[in-house]
This record gives C-alpha cells, sequence and structure tokens, in this order.
C-alpha cells in the first residue's frame, strides 16, 4: 500500500516533477537537431559530481558536488555548441564524444580512489534513487530548474528561431549565438537535474524518449513542448507507484514507461507506413 503523506513518497513525487519540468528543454534539443547531447551532459554531471566528491575526500568541506556537476555540465555543453559552431556537426560529434570519454574516465579514476561511503553517494548520480532525495537535494533541483523555466520563458521565441530560423533571427538585429549559447546552457542545467533525480544512465527517459514521442502526435511547437513535459510527467508517476506496490527500483521502473513508450510509437508508425 503507497502511504501518500510519507515524506519520503512526497520528496520523490516533487522530485520526479522537477525533472519532467526539464523536459521541454530536451524538447528543444530535438527541435535544435542536437538530442543526443541531453545525455552527454548527464554524464558530464557525472564526471563533474566526481571532482566535486574527490575534493571532499581530501578535507575540502566546502566542496559542493551539486555544484561542481553544474558547472562542469554547463561547461561541457558550451564547449560543443562553440565546436559546432566554429567547425560544423562533425567537430561537435567528436567533442560530444571526447568529453562523454573524459566524463566517464574521471568518474572511473575518482569512483576507484574513494571510501565506500562517499563512493556510494557519488553512484547515486550514475543510477539515481528518487526515492533517497534528501530536502536539501530539493533545494538544490528546485532553484536550478526555477532559473531554466524562467530563462526559457523570457527567451521562448528566440529560442525557437534559434531552433527553426536561425539567419531571420539575426536578420531582425538579434544576437543569434548568444541565444544559441544559451539555450545549450540551459541542456546543461538538465543534464544536472537528470542525473541528480534519476541517474545519468536513466537520463533517455525524461530528455529524449518524451520528446520522440511528442514530435510524432503533434505538429505545434507549443504543443510538441507541453505533451514532452506531461509525457514525462505521467510516466514517472505510473513508475513510482508501481516501483512501491512491487518493492523494485524506482528509477528504473520510471525510466522502462516512456522508453518502451517511444518504442511502441516508432514501430506502429513504421508498420504503418508499409502498409
Amino acid at each position: 500500500m503507497v502511504n501518500l503523506i510519507d515524506p519520503m513518497f512526497l520528496k520523490a513525487l516533487l522530485g520526479l516533477l522537477l525533472a519532467s519540468l526539464m523536459a521541454p528543454i530536451g524538447a528543444l534539443a530535438t527541435l535544435r537537431g542536437v538530442s543526443y547531447l541531453s545525455a552527454e551532459v548527464s554524464h558530464a554531471a557525472l564526471g563533474g559530481a566526481s571532482l566535486g566528491f574527490f575534493l571532499i575526500y581530501l578535507g575540502f568541506s566546502f566542496s559542493n558536488p551539486f555544484l561542481s556537476a553544474l558547472f562542469f555540465s554547463i561547461g561541457v555543453s558550451l564547449f560543443t555548441a562553440y565546436l559546432g559552431r566554429r567547425s560544423g556537426p562533425e567537430a561537435s560529434g567528436s567533442a560530444i564524444g571526447s568529453m562523454l570519454a573524459l566524463s566517464m574516465a574521471i568518474y572511473a579514476l575518482v569512483r576507484g580512489l574513494l571510501p565506500g561511503e562517499i563512493k556510494a553517494m557519488l553512484d547515486t548520480y550514475l543510477i539515481g534513487d528518487v526515492l533517497l532525495l534528501t530536502s536539501s537535494d530539493l533545494v538544490q533541483i528546485f532553484i536550478v530548474v526555477l532559473v531554466s523555466l524562467v530563462t526559457l520563458a523570457l527567451f521562448y521565441n528566440e529560442f525557437v528561431y534559434v531552433c527553426f530560423d536561425y539567419d531571420g533571427l539575426e536578420t531582425m538585429g538579434l544576437n543569434a549565438k548568444l541565444y544559441d549559447y544559451l539555450l545549450f546552457a540551459l541542456l546543461g542545467l538538465s543534464g544536472v537535474i537528470e542525473a541528480k533525480s534519476i541517474g545519468a544512465f536513466l537520463v533517455f527517459a525524461f530528455m529524449i524518449a518524451p520528446a520522440g514521442i511528442a514530435k510524432e502526435v503533434t505538429k505545434s511547437v507549443g504543443s510538441f513542448l507541453f505533451l514532452s513535459f506531461l509525457i514525462a510527467f505521467l510516466s514517472s508517476i505510473i513508475g513510482l507507484f508501481i516501483s512501491i506496490l512491487f518493492n523494485l527500483p524506482t528509477s528504473g521502473v520510471v525510466a522502462i514507461f516512456p522508453s518502451s513508450l517511444y518504442l511502441i510509437v516508432v514501430l506502429k508508425k513504421m508498420f504503418s507506413s508499409e502498409k
């Protein structure tokens, strides 16, 4: 039986809501043609968190792994955007591959040096558990989500132009490059939130799958972004309840639903086109 007023359940519910609110940013990444970056920045967050925990291990008590993950993830995202603008999509892809390797190498190296207790805390960024989110975690996540959504609301039209009509935005006298970098920075923020809430390995479920589903069933940008959020949130709620009822790993069950739904939608479309 699910206790709806249990503090652990309520924290998990809030964590999933906040994670789902970042899904529209993943949808924008799809429109921008860099949907794969959503997964990479989550792994970058894992590398950044590793450095933060390593500093704690060395005795730097002021170190905050969430903040180090935040800055590392944003840095990787902006670096990818810079190389993509300077040298084209192939260079951007190479940058993503290189930074993925660097992030995972940092994680593997640092994890091998950390004692068991800190190692377990670091691993929550790899495969998270929303049932273990603390009040402090939720405050940090809420601040990042709030900043992201306010930025998205303020520059919504500019982001859409960047995705569809970059040259048109420059023709209007606006700094298209600035808004492009800002969009990539938001992708960096989203990677941290997903890594902290459900884990870097399962980020596909919140940042890519909902957008892929929504893109198949809607045409307008506004409904596309909203549907991405709705799919992510409803899937997470269903997964949370099922995981508690049957005593299953929460993040894994939560991730299965949007991922499976995406495969069903794609397969249905594929078979329909063959008829």
